[in-house]
């Protein structure tokens, strides 16, 4: 609220917008009230755990079970294990024809279905 509308209530003998604007303050007033009085209490358990001069020890890590498999110490010549023939996975599942009389055409005996029924050929 502004100082015109200050002035405004003043020569304007209208109570009714009056009130409403002195509730809508007030219910302001108590909100902002109420924040900082979370605020103050929040920012006192603050500066209390700071200040206290209990300091809670720190637990160490609890061991952990070492499994029955694991062996621990490995040689370097264990894990450099080398293959004696490298295999090549690229040509897995290739099939070589030597000629072309091998090779059976699957869709010959296909029926065609659409708009039209024979091959077309340009």
């Amino acid at each position: 609220m502004g100082i015109k509308d200050r002035l405004r209530n003043l020569f304007d003998k209208g109570p009714v917008e009056n009130d409403e604007s002195q509730q809508e303050e007030a219910e302001l007033a108590a909100e902002k009230a109420q924040f900082l009085a979370l605020a103050s209490e929040i920012s006192d358990e603050v500066m209390d755990e700071l200040s206290s001069e209990s300091v809670e020890p720190i637990t160490p890590p609890k061991p952990i079970l070492v499994s029955e498999y694991d062996v621990g110490d490995v040689e370097i010549d264990q894990l450099n294990v080398e293959e004696e023939t490298l295999s090549s996975h690229s040509e897995v599942n290739v099939v070589n024809h030597e000629s072309l009389d091998d090779i059976v055409e699957h869709l010959a005996n296909a029926e065609i279905i659409g708009d039209l029924p024979e091959e077309v050929t340009f």
